[in-house]
């Protein structure tokens, strides 16, 4: 099976998972601040993000 005759999506997830590993080697090469802890001000927010997500899988399923 050649690359060419692979669907859009599929081609995507390939180039993706190729790049991954160089992105993060070139990301360690970066000093760059600390990131600061979320705490407890940010639980209300993550069902909010959950269904979020959940919708954007049912709408592109």
């Amino acid at each position: 099976m050649l690359l060419p005759d692979l669907p859009a999506r599929a081609l995507a997830s390939i180039s993706a998972a190729a790049l991954a590993p160089l992105l993060g080697l070139a990301l360690l090469q970066f000093r760059l601040r600390s990131i600061r802890p979320v705490g407890t001000w940010m639980y209300p927010i993550y069902p909010i993000h959950m269904l979020l997500l959940n919708s954007l899988s049912i709408t592109w399923a």
